[in-house]
């Protein structure tokens, strides 16, 4: 079998940036059924073969999608969308002394991010899905990626999984600022940002969110009107745009 220069390379990159124990066991299971763990920086990591688990990892730990310089030691971050994990250790392997509040609404994903979390100290996983209200939604395609669900809106409490807004989860959490929210949410932003209602943004010091415009065109443009509404600057890291609250003054 002929392999290719480009997975030569992409091996080569996997060994330097994980170790060989981790990349042989990348080797094995990757394209297989069922759970695996790698270790990241000593600390067990549990993955899915045949899903997308380790290139979301490895967009964050070895890609660097969220290395972006805060100016100051973050003390509260919310990480929504926190799909099996990833991004929140980074954050706390990044900035150990924060609180750590992720947010995922799948459940499968959610059962592996408090696997993958448990024992980290100031980390809180929640089992809900950021909404423009609170309550409940419904599946909208069981049988996507497991990084790729959606959610609809229903009447009552029959939903599979708790939504609320950014406000009640905030005020659950007893937060008044957000140092860094990280917003991953595959569409539900063009809910949030369309509702109007960004009561919560100029209490958020930095928002790093994942637009999806190919699945709610004009999220965009929602996202820059929601922007307008503080002080800010504007820029983009591989895949997110970054909102730096210029007005926002830490007491």
């Amino acid at each position: 079998m002929k392999i290719s220069l480009e997975t030569i390379n992409n091996w080569r990159e996997r060994i330097n940036r994980y170790g060989l124990i981790n990349s042989l066991r990348l080797l094995y299971f990757l394209h297989r059924d069922g759970e695996f763990s790698i270790r990241i920086n000593g600390r067990k990591f549990f993955l899915r073969g045949r899903s997308v688990d380790f290139t979301v990892l490895n967009s964050i730990f070895g890609k660097g999608e969220y290395d972006i310089e805060p100016g100051f030691v973050p003390e509260v971050i919310i990480d929504a969308g926190a799909n099996t994990g990833a991004s929140a250790l980074y954050f706390k392997m990044r900035f150990p002394g924060a609180r750590i509040i992720a947010v995922e609404p799948e459940i499968s994903n959610f059962g592996l991010l408090c696997r993958n979390l448990e024992g980290c100290p100031g980390v809180t996983c929640i089992n809900a899905a950021l909404w423009i209200r609170d309550g409940w939604l419904s599946l909208r395609n069981p049988s996507a990626d497991h990084y790729a669900y959606q959610f609809d809106d229903i009447s009552g409490t029959d939903g599979t999984v708790r939504c609320m807004t950014m406000s009640t989860l905030m005020a659950d959490a007893g937060v008044e600022t957000v140092d860094i929210l990280k917003m991953d949410i595959e569409g539900a932003e063009y809910q949030i940002l369309s509702s109007g209602n960004y009561e919560w943004l100029p209490r958020v010091r930095i928002l790093i969110a994942e637009l999806h415009e190919y699945i709610c065109p004009g999220v965009e443009d929602l996202f820059r009107k929601a922007s307008d509404t503080v002080p800010h600057r504007l820029f983009v890291r591989g895949e997110n745009t970054v909102l730096i609250n210029t007005g926002l003054i830490r007491s």
